[in-house]
Parts: C-alpha cells; structure tokens; sequence
C-alpha cells in the first residue's frame, strides 16, 4: 500500500488532515520532497502538513505554492540554527 493509497483510505474513513513526513529527508535539512507533497495534497484533497527537510524559510514560500498544504513541522532546522521560528512565520505569512 503507498502513502497516498493509505491516506485515501484515511479521508474516506473521516480523516480531515493528514501529516505528511518524508521519512528520507526527516532531520537531513535537504529540504522538503516538495513533488511527493504536491501528488499527496492533490490526491487527498483535504489539508496537509509537512513534515521532513525542513531547512530555511525559503522552503515555507515553496510549500505555500502548493494547494492543499496547511502547515508544516519543523525540528532539526530549529535546533541547528539554519533558521529561526520567526523566520518560518515570517515567510507564512
């Protein structure tokens, strides 16, 4: 079963929000897989929240061009110091 098919099955049983982590990219600071979010958003139609990759503000301004996609979650880049909360609600904005 792939994660999309999972997260259908998750919307048709009532699901209204899916979290989405790339667990290839989670903690690597690459970036998110900005494409397989994309298909997920598209696919479930309902609200997304990334997760994994996460490194700079400039990601937000790249996830907030894909419909669907709510939030995100960030770590490591926090931790690391490759970018500040302020920044990240900065770019959401």
């Amino acid at each position: 079963v792939s994660a999309i098919q999972f997260a259908k099955y998750m919307v048709e049983a009532g699901c209204m929000r899916i979290i989405f982590t790339d667990i290839a990219r989670d903690g690597m600071l690459t970036g998110p897989n900005l494409e397989a979010l994309a298909e997920m958003a598209e696919a479930v139609k309902i609200p997304v929240i990334a997760s994994g990759g996460i490194k700079a503000a400039s990601d937000v301004a790249e996830l907030r061009k894909i419909p669907y996609i709510e939030g995100l979650i960030s770590g490591k880049a926090l931790y690391e110091g490759t970018t500040t909360m302020s920044e990240l609600l900065k770019a959401a904005s």
